[in-house]
Formats: structure tokens, sequence, C-alpha cells
């Protein structure tokens, strides 16, 4: 999201037990209106602005090793000209 009216890639947790905020790892690319969701365990955050690199799309954080990854979009050809044209990211 943003901080200050600018696209951010800090992160914060809550630790549920203690209900304290803590700064987490940032995320390797500031995003504008990311998308969370959570699989296996790992963190995936999705960028849902229209008009954003495709390329830079998603990133995957571990919360075992505290380390922020990038995730490859798939080619053109798997998913087609939808995701850009069609602005299925909204």
């Amino acid at each position: 999201g943003y901080i200050g009216y600018k696209p951010t890639s800090r992160v914060f947790c809550m630790d549920c037990r203690s209900h304290i905020w803590q700064e987490a790892p940032s995320m390797l690319i500031a995003r504008r209106f990311p998308r969370v969701s959570v699989l296996d365990g790992n963190i995936y955050v999705l960028e849902s602005f229209k008009k954003y690199d495709t390329s830079n799309l998603m990133e995957v954080f571990d919360p075992k090793t505290q380390t922020w990854e990038h995730v490859p979009t798939p080619g053109a050809e798997i998913r087609g000209e939808y995701i850009l044209k069609s602005g299925a990211i909204k």
C-alpha cells in the first residue's frame, strides 16, 4: 500500500499472541495495491494495479527463512492477453 502517498515495500506483522505490531523484512518491490494470500505457510503478494509491470507481478515470503522471492509471471502464451486487455487486474 501507500505510506505518505508513495507506494511502499515495507511490511508489518502483528503477533497474534501479544497483539504487538512489528516490522518484517521489506518486499522486493514497492506495491500500490497489494493482494495477499497464504498457501502452504508462505505469504504471496500480488500487485493488483491495472497498469503494473507484469514481470514483477508477484512475490512470496517464507516466514521460516524470513526472505522474499520473486515469483515468475506466466508468459503471454499461458496467460494470454486476458490480464492486460480485459482489465482482470483491478
